[in-house]
């Protein structure tokens, strides 16, 4: 099953993609860049993404929400946030969503939903490794008809949280 994954656009865009704020100067260009990576991403794994900006910071110019390369891509209304646009979503969902962002404060109120976080460092990473794996022609499929029936499992016999292998389990989707 398909994960729906939410992101903070300008926040992956800075953090995700070392950007700062003078680099910014040509923001259509660099949102444009962000969601060919995206799209790119979509296509290797069929996640559901939508990726949410802050539309004030633009006037309000863009529709609140269109379609780019299979993205949904939401812009926010003045006087709302993305992070507000996120709360609402994380709340909605029932915690089956996955929110890429950096603010601490935010990834707080959408886990307390119940809804699993991932930083932008290591989401951006989670990208550009399937771009390489597509490049190569890994299907990040391993051969099980190959493994011995029966082998005994060995290692630490300590389990993480269920949280914690919930969070995991959510992740391996990705």
């Amino acid at each position: 099953m398909a994960a729906r994954i939410v992101v903070d656009g300008y926040n992956l865009m800075m953090a995700g993609q070392g950007m700062n704020r003078g680099m910014l100067r040509d923001l259509e260009k660099a949102r444009e860049g962000l969601i060919n990576k995206l799209a790119g991403y979509k296509k290797i794994t069929a996640n559901k993404i939508t990726v949410v900006f802050d539309g004030s910071l633009e006037g309000g110019i863009y529709p609140k929400k269109t379609k780019i390369a299979g993205i949904d891509v939401v812009f926010s209304r003045h006087p709302q946030k993305a992070d507000d646009v996120i709360k609402a979503a994380a709340g909605k969902s029932g915690g089956g969503l996955i929110v890429v962002t950096s603010d601490n404060a935010l990834a707080r109120t959408v886990e307390r939903a119940g809804c699993t976080t991932i930083s932008s460092p290591e989401f951006m990473d989670k990208v550009e490794y399937a771009a390489i794996a597509e490049l190569k022609g890994d299907t990040g499929e391993e051969d099980y008809s190959q493994r011995p029936p029966g082998t005994k499992k060995k290692g630490n016999p300590r389990r993480a949280s269920k949280k914690e292998r919930k969070r995991r389990a959510r992740l391996r989707k990705l």
